[in-house]
């Protein structure tokens, strides 16, 4: 799974340079940033700089904060200005269209129940 998200977030940074040089320049610095600080907040994660507790919490949610706030990132100062190009979502997140997102359990076969434990 990682291997594909690598593999899209690297077609979605190619596609920076349609809409501009500073897209894709900014794109670039995100997605590095990205990285280092995951990656940083992974080494104190283990190692003995702070008490266990925050250690843990940066182990845990480093990378998700990171992505978080980098998100955020792109809207301050003059990176507001900058477009970026997101990333396409195809139809194919769509339900089909005869049923729709909610499962409803009490309706599926006693037979199916165990043809899906497997």
């Amino acid at each position: 799974m990682a291997i594909l998200y690598i593999q899209k977030g690297i077609q979605v940074l190619t596609l920076q340079w349609r809409a501009s040089e500073a897209s894709a320049y900014l794109s670039i610095v995100i997605a590095l940033l990205v990285l280092a600080v995951g990656y940083i907040a992974s080494l104190i994660g283990n190692s003995n700089l702070f008490n266990h507790p925050i250690r843990v919490f940066l182990k845990d949610y480093g990378t998700p904060l990171a992505v978080v706030v980098f998100t955020g990132f792109q809207f301050i100062g003059r990176m507001d200005g900058v477009h970026l190009e997101r990333m396409p979502i195809s139809k194919a997140f769509l339900p089909t269209p005869d049923r729709d997102w909610f499962v409803r359990i009490w309706d599926i076969s006693t037979g199916d129940i165990f043809l899906a434990i497997p």
